[in-house]
């Protein structure tokens, strides 16, 4: 009995998978910290502490994303532009964003938007 070939789209969603699945824990993890020192700096806890761990978490997620983008080069442009690849870079970009924004020394005096 002879098996077929996947459907295009199941070999892309499979491929990405792939791609996103390392960083996906990760991400959750970045998440996870992100909130609880949202809470410690709204909460006035360590506030300086809290910036500076946001500080450097945020350069950390800039080398996660340069390193995913970079494993990405070898990827076919079907992979490159599936929805689960958009969606990871799409949320590193905003946990940067929201990392930076808690980093500087009056969060609540900037308006919500992207640095």
């Amino acid at each position: 009995m002879r098996l077929r070939a996947p459907v295009a789209s199941v070999a892309a969603s499979r491929s990405a998978k792939r791609f996103v699945s390392a960083i996906q824990d990760k991400l959750a993890a970045w998440h996870l910290k992100a909130a609880r020192l949202r809470a410690q700096i709204e909460g006035g806890r360590d506030v300086e502490l809290a910036r500076a761990e946001a500080a450097q978490l945020a350069t950390l997620i800039v080398a996660a994303r340069i390193e995913f983008e970079a494993s990405l080069e070898d990827a076919g442009d079907v992979v490159v532009r599936h929805s689960l690849v958009r969606d990871v870079t799409r949320s590193l970009k905003l946990l940067r964003d929201d990392l930076d924004r808690m980093a500087l020394p009056y969060p609540r005096s900037i308006p919500n938007q992207t640095l």
